[in-house]
């Protein structure tokens, strides 16, 4: 498994998510919409974890099916092929109920492989 390649992929995600996460704080859905500037941002960090999400060796997603990886692929190619007709409700839900918890197994993924001795 190249979990090398896979590492840096994960943390590409756990920087765009970041990135989401900071560019939203304390900002409401009506503020959100109201700024381009984050409209873009946003939507751009989600392309950047699901192209992230896309590179992930399918080994590795098999062995960490806790994440929807199909999902979030999805989710990139909806954003790229529609990119005309975004939604940016559905954008704001996916960034409230389904960032977190991506942010959490992500991250717990990301620590147990710098846990583990050089293979």
């Amino acid at each position: 498994m190249p979990t090398r390649k896979n590492l840096l992929l994960l943390e590409d995600i756990l920087n765009a998510a970041e990135k989401i996460i900071y560019y939203t704080y304390d900002v409401s859905f009506e503020d959100f919409m109201d700024t381009n500037e984050k409209m873009d941002a946003v939507v751009l960090n989600f392309l950047i974890i699901g192209e992230a999400a896309s590179r992930i060796s399918k080994e590795f997603q098999i062995y960490n099916r806790d994440i929807p990886w199909s999902h979030i692929i999805s989710f990139r190619n909806c954003l790229v092929h529609e990119y005309f007709q975004i939604d940016y409700e559905m954008v704001w839900k996916i960034k409230e109920s389904s960032l977190p918890p991506l942010v959490e197994a992500v991250g717990n993924i990301v620590d147990d492989l710098y846990s583990r001795p050089d293979e």
